[in-house]
């Protein structure tokens, strides 16, 4: 719950950096406006809650680091 939240404030940029590091896949819906969005919450809250103890842990350092990882 910790790290979901902690993902959730990051902000649109890191969101997009730390899906590209961990290679989870973007998929594309259509927006109200006719554009393309990217639900990165969705795919962030599957991919943590999968996550093992270990694995949150590392997760929230790499969330920390993020922006000076990319």
């Amino acid at each position: 719950m910790v790290s979901f939240d902690y993902f959730r404030r990051l902000g649109h940029d890191n969101h997009r950096g730390l899906s590209k590091l961990y290679v989870w896949e973007e998929k594309r819906s259509k927006t109200s406006w006719g554009g393309q969005t990217v639900d990165y919450e969705k795919i962030g809250a599957a991919t943590v809650q999968a996550m093992k103890v270990a694995d949150l842990n590392r997760f929230l350092v790499v969330c920390a680091l993020v922006f000076d990882l990319l």
